[in-house]
């Protein structure tokens, strides 16, 4: 019996579909790996900013005790009924910018970040404030917060 040669082209046909399927899984490695990369740099770009939002909670708690220091005690609070927004523009004369006041989670579709103190709203503000507050009465109570849309009740704080 007689052996017959390879043919050539079972061969390259052979060669052919191990390097098309070697490349197939390298691509798909490859493209997992810059999936897992990208869902990595989005978590790290929110923790980054959610950093930076504890860092404009601390200035704002940092301020409300240098007006407290200023005004014998007394926290901001622009009148009897205070608002959010008046009670966060006394402390202008504090804050260089007004753009501490705006964090970048902050998911509202109107929110914006505002550098001018005069054009500064309610969207404006990430941020809650606690009025009615005398400096260092009752230690360790909150000051400022994560803003607070509504409660459980319904109501909207602070308008």
């Amino acid at each position: 019996m007689e052996s017959k040669p390879p043919n050539a082209w079972v061969s390259v046909r052979r060669i052919f579909w191990r390097c098309l399927l070697a490349g197939l899984v390298t691509w798909a490695v490859l493209g997992l790996t810059f999936n897992l990369f990208e869902d990595w740099q989005v978590r790290m770009r929110d923790k980054a900013r959610r950093a930076n939002c504890l860092s404009n909670l601390k200035m704002i708690g940092l301020s409300i005790a240098m007006y407290a220091d200023e005004y014998q005690g007394r926290c901001p609070m622009d009148s009897a009924n205070p608002t959010l927004l008046g009670s966060m523009q006394l402390l202008s004369n504090i804050l260089t910018s007004s753009d501490l006041l705006h964090c970048g989670n902050d998911l509202r579709p109107s929110v914006r970040e505002e550098t001018d103190w005069r054009k500064v709203t309610l969207s404006n503000i990430s941020y809650s404030y606690v009025p009615n507050l005398i400096w260092q009465s009752t230690p360790d109570s909150a000051l400022a917060a994560d803003r607070i849309y509504s409660t459980s009740a319904g109501s909207v704080w602070p308008t």
